[in-house]
Formats: structure tokens, C-alpha cells, sequence
């Protein structure tokens, strides 16, 4: 958010962050490609370190530079999931559709991330990836019970069946996290912070302003 005081020209930037967990070869990074790129890779590489990819993105004139963090699903990894669920607004917990342990294995992720960090204030979706494949005639039902049953489960706010491959419900699935996240920041509190360039740390939001001061020269320019 932008505001003017004065000569100051002051710029609000909230920081959220967003991690991406479940079995490997499930599809997390072929999501958060499809997301932030609109692209689909079918080489893409399995996930073996933890990899950070940001988005900015302007809601209601305020602006939010999102961290997607895009974790590994190798078994190994699950003892160190617990420190990326720090300071985290947002999970979502990916599984294969076609591979019913990838489903059933969602609650072990679930417990790895509690081993570290209370989640009752984390906004959490499933999402159920790979719903294109052939033989699956419900290919495009969200009426899945089995999706319903594990987001009830882990105590999710919603739950999506989508396709990496052909973007289906990619977009919808993750803007309804970033929405469901965004109605728990209180905009006055952002607000204060432009009038009175501080402002108390709420939960985990991270809030940054930046600040120039305005020259004659910038004064001479004209608006574009």
C-alpha cells in the first residue's frame, strides 16, 4: 500500500509465506510451476533440497510478496519439515490422486510439521493432483470423498482435485489459500503502521515499508 505524508512517499509490503509438502512425485513443484509460470514440465526433477520461489501481488491496494516453499518428499526429509512450518501462514498438502499411500501418507507429513509448530492458526488445503490421468472417469469431480474425508482429517479449509499438467484448478486452489490467509490480516493494522511508520507484530505477518524522500527532480516528472 502507498501513502503520502507530507514529502514521504511510503510503501507497505507484507510478506507471507507458503510451504508445499507431501510423498515425492506428487506433483508439488509441477503446481507451484503451473501457478507462478503457466508452464508444465513432464522432466521436471524430483525436489531434494528445500527450494524458495516468491510472488508479489497487489489485493485491494495493498501489496503481498508471497514465499512458496516448495519441500522434498523423500522419507528422510521428514524430520527437518518441522523448521519450515515456522512463520508459515499457509500449507498445502499435495497428493496423487492415482496412488492412494501418497493420500494416506498426508497425515505423516502432517505430524512432521507438528513435531516443531502449532498449526491450529495456519490456513491448510489438499489438493489432490494428476485428476487428468486416463481411466479415471471422475477425472473432473470434486465431489471426491476420499479428498473430503482427509481434508476433514487434517483439519483443512478446503480440498481440490487439479492438474499440473493441464492447469485445471491450479489457480483456483491456491488464490482460495492467499484469500483465506489475507481475510486474517487486519487492514487497519496496515494502515496504522503507513500513519505511524510502526506497527506490532501480529501472529507471523511480516510487514516492511520502505522510504524515499522526495527531490525536486522527482517533483518534475511527470505521472505515468
Amino acid at each position: 500500500m502507498k501513502s503520502q505524508k507530507r514529502n514521504d512517499s511510503i510503501t507497505t509490503e507484507v510478506n507471507l509465506k507458503i510451504i508445499i509438502v507431501g510423498d515425492m512425485a506428487a506433483g508439488k513443484t509441477s503446481i507451484i510451476k503451473r501457478y507462478l509460470y503457466d508452464e508444465f514440465d513432464e522432466n521436471t526433477n524430483a525436489t531434494i533440497v528445500p527450494d524458495f520461489k516468491p510472488k508479489i501481488m497487489k489485493i485491494n491496494g495493498v501489496s503481498y510478496k508471497i514465499h512458496f516453499w516448495d519441500l522434498p518428499g523423500q522419507d528422510r526429509n521428514t524430520f527437518v519439515l518441522g523448521e519450515f512450518a515456522r512463520d508459515t501462514q499457509g500449507i498445502i498438502y499435495c497428493c496423487d490422486v492415482e496412488n492412494e499411500k501418497s493420500m494416506k501418507n498426508l497425515k505423516k507429513w502432517e505430524e512432521a510439521l507438528k513435531l516443531k509448530e502449532d498449526l491450529k492458526d495456519i490456513i491448510k488445503i489438499v489438493v489432490g493432483n494428476k485428476c487428468d490421468l486416463k481411466g479415471n472417469e471422475n477425472q473432473y469431480n470434486d465431489n471426491s470423498s476420499d479428498l473430503r474425508k482427509m481434508s476433514n482429517e487434517l483439519e483443512c479449509s478446503n480440498f481440490f482435485r487439479t492438474s499440473a499438467l493441464n492447469g485445471y484448478n491450479v489457480k483456483a486452489s491456491i488464490e482460495y489459500l492467499i484469500n483465506e490467509i489475507i481475510k486474517k490480516i487486519k487492514i487497519e493494522d496496515i494502515n496504522a503502521y503507513n500513519e505511524n511508520y510502526k506497527l506490532e507484530k501480529r501472529n507471523t505477518i511480516k510487514i516492511k515499508k520502505s522510504k524515499h524522500k522526495k527531490t525536486n527532480k522527482d517533483k518534475t516528472k511527470n505521472c505515468c
